[in-house]
């Protein structure tokens, strides 16, 4: 989050009553964020507390926090505590944590850990009460004679989270290209609709409230942010497509016909399949976006409105700053128009992983580039993502099979993937009778796939995680027993 010098900035631009965030419990003016930055700065610097480990769900506590550390540049991670726990305490000990800060909601959980890591615990809520607020030059002084590291997690779908780190920051460069190409001025009102835990949400937040903008909280449920969106609360958001999509079939099915003023919708992360850009369109209008990217890399394309609706299968353009290429499976350049594993050299890039020993890099001639887990093709300048398991060998059009199962009538949600033994897995969500819509997935199937196993499970919803992945193990368990 943005650190003090920012906020110092912005409440001298603003009138008093001006808010820089709305919280879950409370409205919180520039004044009253800075006020708390520097109570927390103030503790952490007389505890001589140089990383900090949070354990938080989406409030404003966790904010004022991240954005002491940012402050004052101590290394600061958000923990996800949906990860096992054998996971959590592999991501404690490679972050090696002088305090892990929790909130009421994970207090059980931070018990739990704290057997296994044995660090300090201080709660969320009392941190910033525990010292008088620093001097603004003192904080400015201290930050300046640091080294910058930041840290942030992948999401562990397939496997142990990777701790990602740079000790460069790429926001200015990034934030200028969207503020002059988007148009942002400072008056937007941008919801967190995604866990601090991602890397994500926290670069956008930092983005809006740079400028002036405001931060808005939520717990994270649709029915709480479609009643954001819907009364103007909130007018920016950055979400998975399984988000958005239950955000407009919620307020499609309320009954609301007046359509929210929304400025700008980022959807990514996952495929956002063209039956949902057509439903998320047909409510918000044309200010829907999608991007493609990686923790490791950044924000990497850009499909603009226009690209939605001509090209919905693809994931647009690459981003000035970004260049992509393709692999095949003993690295060597493929066309583009081809396929193969992509690969991304960019200035938002990780220096490398602080917990794996694994190097992801690859040089082709004297350029750098990060190879990511997923495999795609470029044409016509666009790009088009087909599946996100290129890591573990696939080269099947996943989203191909999700989009074509997505159009079978009675379907309301398809995820595929690879599984054991190379099986085509599918969890179908559907209120339809399960051999009904398997018989009809198996007759589509027969069309595009030349899997020889398929598994194939009907259930009410599709168990995905607050940032809209789907868990090996989660498939595991639902896939159990299930005929081929």
């Amino acid at each position: 989050m943005i650190n003090v010098a920012i906020i110092e900035k912005q409440r001298q631009c603003h009138k008093d009553s001006d808010l820089a965030m709305m919280g879950l419990k409370r409205a919180i003016t520039w004044h009253d964020l800075k006020h708390n930055v520097l109570c927390i700065c103030s503790f952490l610097e007389n505890n001589q507390i140089g990383r900090v480990l949070v354990l938080s769900d989406n409030n404003e506590e966790a904010v004022f926090v991240q954005s002491a550390a940012a402050s004052l540049r101590s290394p600061c991670l958000f923990l996800d505590p949906t990860l096992g726990i054998a996971e959590q305490v592999r991501c404690i000990q490679a972050f090696n944590p002088d305090v892990i800060v929790y909130s009421d909601k994970h207090w059980e959980l931070a018990q739990t850990l704290n057997r296994h890591v044995s660090r300090k615990l201080i709660h969320l809520r009392t941190i910033g009460a525990l010292a008088p607020p620093s001097r603004l030059e003192d904080v400015l002084d201290i930050a300046e004679r640091k080294h910058l590291e930041l840290y942030s997690l992948t999401s562990g779908t397939f496997g142990m989270p990777k701790l990602v780190f740079r000790d460069t920051s790429f926001d200015q460069r990034r934030f200028d290209y969207f503020i002059g190409q988007l148009g942002f001025d400072g008056t937007e009102r941008f919801i967190a609709a995604i866990p601090f835990h991602h890397a994500s949400v926290m670069g956008w937040g930092r983005m809006f409230l740079s400028i002036g903008g405001s931060l808005i909280l939520s717990d994270l449920e649709v029915k709480s942010l479609a009643s954001a969106i819907l009364t103007g609360k909130a007018d920016c958001i950055v979400c998975s497509p399984q988000l958005i999509t239950g955000i407009a079939n919620y307020l499609n099915s309320s009954g609301k016909r007046v359509k929210p003023a929304m400025k700008f919708i980022l959807v990514g992360g996952k495929n956002f399949s063209p039956v949902q850009k057509k439903a998320v369109t047909d409510y918000f209008g044309d200010v829907v976006y999608e991007y493609y990217g990686t923790t490791e890399t950044g924000v990497n394309t850009l499909a603009w409105p226009d690209h939605i609706k001509q090209f919905p299968f693809s994931s647009g353009m690459v981003l000035p700053g970004n260049r992509m290429i393709f692999l095949d499976p003993n690295m060597q350049l493929c066309r583009p128009d081809s396929g193969g594993r992509i690969a991304i050299q960019s200035y938002q890039t990780m220096k490398e992983y602080r917990n794996v020993c694994e190097d992801p890099f690859v040089q082709i001639d004297s350029d750098r580039y990060f190879v990511t887990p997923d495999y795609g093709f470029m044409k016509d300048d666009l790009v088009y993502v087909t599946n996100r398991l290129a890591s573990v060998g696939c080269t099947v059009d996943i989203y191909s099979i999700e989009n074509a199962v997505r159009n079978i009538q009675g379907v309301k949600d398809a995820f595929a993937t690879i599984g054991a033994n190379n099986a085509l897995d599918i969890l179908i969500a559907s209120s339809r009778g399960e051999s009904e819509i398997v018989w009809r997935c198996r007759n589509v199937l027969e069309q595009i796939s030349q899997q020889s196993t398929v598994r194939i499970r009907v259930t009410q919803e599709i168990p995905y995680s607050p940032l809209g992945k789907v868990r090996v193990n989660e498939i595991n368990y639902f896939l159990q027993g299930v005929s081929q």
